[in-house]
């Protein structure tokens, strides 16, 4: 009996493998990850926020947990440094398309540090589900640490 075959999974568990629901997800996910921060203070939104992008990643492609990441990102980035466009286009005197020009390339480029993140430990399925949530968190710290 084979155990990965399509008819042996749930239709949530193939929604969430094939589906663009699990591409929805993941960058409402990444939208709502901000108010974890200052000012709003809902702490335990980036835990579940965080976990949730871990579930999404298991099972898939490492080229889908890639593109999950990035989504998870571009919407973490977008709804969280959306001020700095305040900053270029009011005090800085930066036109309304330079100023969203430069805001899409920085948030596309932020969400490459998530889209790498899900394709690394995607390509760690060989190794159990602690190990790689282990990994998960401590390339997580390491990430926000050095950004």
């Amino acid at each position: 009996m084979n155990t990965g075959s399509i008819s042996n999974l749930s239709y949530f568990q193939l929604i969430l493998r094939r589906g663009w629901v699990g591409d929805l997800i993941a960058g409402i996910t990444g939208l709502v990850m901000p108010l974890s921060f200052a000012p709003y203070g809902y702490y335990l939104v980036s835990i579940l926020s965080l976990c949730c992008l871990f579930i999404l990643w298991q099972d898939v492609t490492p080229i889908r947990a890639f593109q999950r990441g990035w989504l998870f990102g571009l919407g973490m980035f977008g709804h969280g440094m959306y001020w700095l466009y305040l900053t270029f286009h009011q005090f800085a005197a930066i036109s309304f398309t330079d100023s969203a020009a430069l805001m899409l390339s920085l948030f596309t480029f932020m969400s490459l540090f998530p889209a790498t993140l899900g394709f690394a430990v995607n390509k760690l399925r060989r190794l159990n589900l602690v190990c790689r949530f282990v990994f998960f968190s401590a390339s997580w710290v390491d990430i926000i640490r050095m950004g």
